[in-house]
């Protein structure tokens, strides 16, 4: 009878695991950040784990070695940064929490939250000019007297940036011009750049003041709402 009844609680033990492993294996979580990640310093963020299941206890990681005592233990529904510091940024990744079966998690992909503020704003302007022909080209230039070696460019509403490494001119200033074009509706727009370097890469300068982008056609100004 003992024998018997073991097997069955093995069979039993066995078939929940690849039950877990089913559900886990589908059940891949993703982490966002409200109301963005992109987090001026001194500010907060809220990172957010989301599954497919109802299930809302989590952990946060921070993926690049470094600790952050908040962070420890289990979270639920969401979890609030900051104010945030330079020690806050970086890459995280979430996973859900449960006590059984514990080699089972999944963890979301990576999230990059990225503090600006760290350094001084540089410069922005468009050339030939902000008022651009449809179909035509602009070119933005970032630049500031700091040594960056990158320049981020972003527009205002969008999730996408573009990015260069420095150009050294005259003075010793770092530059980077950045060609947009043949110009379309949705290229109009607010844009800023922000600048950084190598060795900190989720952490980045204040915004530098905004430029408009304004496209014209038959003489007429088209802007974006």
């Amino acid at each position: 009878m003992w024998p018997t009844l073991l097997s069955v609680l093995s069979l039993g033990f066995c078939v929940s695991l690849r039950i877990w492993a089913a559900v886990g294996e589908y059940d891949k979580p993703s982490l966002s950040a409200w109301p963005s990640p992109m987090v001026p310093l001194g500010q907060t963020v809220t990172l957010r784990c989301h599954f497919r299941s109802r299930l809302k206890i989590f952990r946060l990681i921070k993926t690049d070695g470094t600790s952050l005592s908040e962070l420890q233990g289990i979270h639920f529904n969401n979890f609030t940064l900051g104010p945030v510091t330079r020690e806050h940024a970086g890459s995280y990744k979430c996973s859900r929490f449960s006590r059984f079966p514990p080699l089972l998690h999944r963890h979301s992909d990576p999230l990059q939250i990225v503090v600006t503020g760290v350094f001084t704003k540089p410069a922005i302007s468009a050339h030939p000019g902000p008022l651009v022909r449809a179909g035509g080209n602009v070119t933005i230039r970032c630049h500031s007297p700091l040594s960056f070696d990158k320049f981020i460019l972003h527009q205002e509403n969008s999730t996408g940036h573009f990015q260069r490494h420095r150009e050294t001119f005259t003075g010793g200033h770092a530059a980077a011009d950045f060609s947009i074009g043949p110009m379309t509706s949705g290229s109009a727009g607010t844009y800023r750049c922000y600048g950084s370097v190598s060795h900190y890469t989720y952490e980045w300068s204040a915004p530098s003041d905004p430029v408009d982008i304004v496209i014209t056609e038959q003489g007429k100004e088209k802007r974006t709402e």
